[in-house]
């Protein structure tokens, strides 16, 4: 069995803030569905895995764009 990531179980400050983007948002944005996929994300166990190569995402990419579901090199950024 794989060890879990150890983002998978996201820190309390990373639910906070995705719970708080959410209640600023409409519900008819599409932000508001990112935010949703990321929660379902945490409850999963997947939060932090990237959905392409499923290599962790790296921890500060995380926490400036907590719905991201790609780690940098599948999301096409440099760094």
């Amino acid at each position: 069995m794989r060890t879990p990531h150890p983002y998978s179980v996201p820190s309390y400050e990373f639910r906070m803030l995705l719970e708080a983007q959410r209640k600023r948002l409409p519900a008819a944005e599409v932000g508001a569905d990112a935010i949703d996929e990321a929660l379902r994300r945490i409850q999963q166990g997947h939060y932090g895995i990237c959905i392409r190569c499923t290599r962790e995402i790296d921890r500060g990419r995380l926490k400036a764009a907590p719905t991201t579901q790609t780690c940098r090199r599948c999301g096409g950024e440099a760094g």
